[in-house]
C-alpha cells in the first residue's frame, strides 16, 4: 500500500524503505510499518536542523514515518 500511494503521489516507490513487523500476530496484536523516503532539502538545508530532520552538509535528509495500528 505505501510503495502504491508513493507511485500515485508521483514519487519514486523504488527509493523508499518500507519495514513492517508484526504482521504473522494473532489477532489484536500489534502490526508496525515503517517508510522510510530519502529527499533534498537544497533551498531549506539551512534552516532544516532548527526542525529536528537531520541534514548533511549537501541537504540530504531521510522523511520517516511509522504507524502501528492492532491486527484484527
Amino acid at each position: 500500500a505505501v510503495t502504491t500511494y508513493l507511485t500515485n503521489m508521483g514519487w519514486t516507490a523504488s527509493q523508499a524503505t518500507v519495514s513492517v513487523s508484526g504482521a504473522q500476530g494473532a489477532s489484536g496484536t500489534p502490526l508496525t510499518v515503517t517508510a522510510t523516503y530519502p529527499t533534498s532539502f537544497a533551498v531549506l538545508s539551512k534552516l532544516m536542523p532548527m526542525s529536528g530532520i537531520a541534514v548533511d552538509g549537501s541537504g540530504q535528509a531521510s522523511l520517516s514515518a511509522t504507524v502501528v495500528m492492532e491486527l484484527e
